[in-house]
């Protein structure tokens, strides 16, 4: 992307310790979200998401 931008080219080992040196750090994104209904969850697991997975075609004489 910087070199797309800028036409300047780096190696990501230097980027990376660049942009730890200005305070920026790896985000990787959480398992679990933070403000998620768990209830709701569960509910659509027990309920919704059965009904969406393919089930078998029936009279087909086999």
């Amino acid at each position: 992307m910087i070199e797309e931008e800028f036409g300047i080219q780096y190696h990501p080992g230097h980027v990376r310790k660049w942009l730890h040196a200005w305070g920026f750090s790896v985000q990787r994104p959480r398992r679990i979200l933070a403000r998620a209904d768990v209830a709701a969850q569960n509910r659509w697991r027990r309920r919704i998401y059965p009904n969406l997975k393919k089930k078998p075609k029936r009279g087909t004489g086999r």
